[in-house]
């Protein structure tokens, strides 16, 4: 909605009105998506069928929206063959035509109610709040439809619930990890280091997706064909969603100074790290765009893949594993570029999710704080796993150093993939100028699911390319 929404607030109040009634309701038929261009939707428009049209009362028009039943969900097809109360269990066990059963708690069946009092279609939001749920709650009666496709409950209070089959066959009540489809690399990904083109993912939402699923597996990527000009970094943040800004602002230049204010703007040698570790939440994703490069020896950028790192001192030192894994570190950094301020943030350097997998590495020697968490006693065990994930980390087989060239735009995953610079020298009349900036998961996740809607799972082909990508 927010693609066509600013166009909208130029006409006027009677006109805006009839469009945007038209818009939500191509919307809400599927016939228009958030990806539909402003010329596109006018032509959408045109060709919409004469009911979408007619102009309905707004007040009229929020009524419908209401009514609309939205189950947000997957929906797979099984019609239910019998049902059965565990009253003891406060569940409900469903066998479907498919042979498969399922097991639904009554909490979570009232809880999830998809009628008009209890969520919002408009928004796919829940209504109903705790303070009207009663967690002992039994359904008074339980009936099913004669195709076995519609699940209708009746509760105390004499509200009424109805479930779709394949909704109910979609959810599965278990703890299970979220599949990552990584691929954990070292100095060998040099020669094949996962390449897309700037124009095609500006203008292909398959390009683009191509692009987003490959950092999630991989943590890094190239771009190539980028004018070299300020400015480019931020249509591929926008075609994304919006840039994360941080102290130094939404967009910065790295050039070498005198008076730099971060060892990255210098020509000092910037040892493996990853960025803007004094963050409590630290931006997801970095992305380097070079506009100018260094032409003499060094300025060469190093990147090491820091989950590979991880799994490697967990197999061969899982002493150090452990406490670097547990040891909460201090990070500080002072900042006076876009805003004046002083950072810090606690992290360990490697943090586990609940099923003790690695979800981020936070590492930087620069700004690692002089206050140590620990007693004396355990400074020198820290020191130690420190120095020994520091050495995997930059080992020559986990290791790749290149110079990026200019018109070539590297992006990162900033909680996995640690980066660096080799040393250099800039000569009179010379610049070395990187623009740089940062995005979220969040964000690239949430455009990843939308777009998934279209490209289906799969191997994904741009046909421009001619690359295959698992989307998975």
């Amino acid at each position: 909605m927010t693609t066509f929404m600013p166009r909208l607030w130029s006409l006027s109040s009677g006109r805006f009105h009839r469009q945007l009634q038209l818009r939500l309701q191509l919307w809400h038929k599927g016939l228009m998506t958030s990806s539909t261009t402003w010329q596109n939707q006018k032509q959408v428009c045109r060709q919409a069928p004469a009911v979408c049209q007619r102009s309905v009362p707004l007040v009229v028009f929020r009524r419908q929206l209401a009514s609309q039943t939205v189950q947000s969900h997957v929906e797979v097809t099984s019609p239910i063959q019998q049902t059965w109360k565990e009253d003891p269990q406060r569940m409900l066990r469903v066998k479907f035509r498919d042979g498969s059963e399922n097991r639904y708690p009554y909490i979570w069946l009232r809880d999830n109610c998809f009628c008009p009092s209890c969520f919002l279609a408009g928004t796919k939001q829940r209504l109903i709040t705790m303070n009207h749920l009663d967690v002992n709650v039994t359904p008074d009666s339980i009936s099913l439809s004669k195709d076995g496709e519609l699940l209708t409950l009746i509760w105390p209070d004499g509200h009424r619930t109805e479930f779709k089959s394949g909704f109910l066959k979609g959810i599965l009540f278990e703890e299970r990890r979220v599949s990552e489809n990584r691929h954990l690399w070292g100095s060998e990904i040099l020669q094949n280091v996962p390449t897309f083109q700037f124009q095609h993912i500006l203008d292909s939402d398959k390009a683009l997706l191509g692009f987003m699923t490959e950092l999630k597996n991989t943590g890094m990527l190239l771009v190539q064909n980028v004018p070299t000009e300020m400015g480019q970094l931020m249509k591929v943040a926008e075609r994304v969603g919006f840039i994360r800004v941080t102290n130094y602002g939404p967009v910065y230049s790295i050039k070498s100074k005198f008076d730099a204010t971060t060892i990255g703007f210098t020509g000092h040698a910037l040892n493996l790290h990853t960025d803007l570790s004094c963050y409590v939440y630290k931006p997801s994703i970095q992305l380097l765009h070079c506009i100018k490069q260094h032409r003499g020896e060094g300025g060469d950028s190093v990147f090491s893949d820091g989950f590979k790192a991880v799994e490697q001192l967990k197999e061969n030192d899982p002493e150090s594993f452990n406490i670097l894994s547990t040891t909460v570190v201090d990070f500080l950094d002072y900042g006076t570029d876009f805003i004046k301020c002083i950072l810090k943030a606690s992290h360990t350097i490697i943090k586990l999710d609940q099923f003790g997998e690695t979800s981020m590495v936070t590492y930087a020697d620069f700004c690692r704080n002089v206050h140590m968490n620990m007693s004396p006693e355990k400074v020198y065990t820290f020191y130690k796993a420190l120095k020994a994930f520091y050495d995997i980390l930059n080992s020559p087989e986990n290791i790749i150093k290149f110079k990026l060239q200019p018109g070539e735009m590297i992006v990162v995953d900033n909680t996995r993939v640690l980066h660096g610079r080799t040393a250099f020298t800039v000569e009179a009349g010379e610049e070395r100028h990187l623009e740089g900036g940062y995005l979220d998961w969040d964000l690239v996740n949430a455009r990843i699911r939308l777009l998934k809607q279209r490209f289906p799972s799969g191997r994904l082909v741009d046909e421009r390319e001619n690359e295959q990508i698992d989307i998975v």
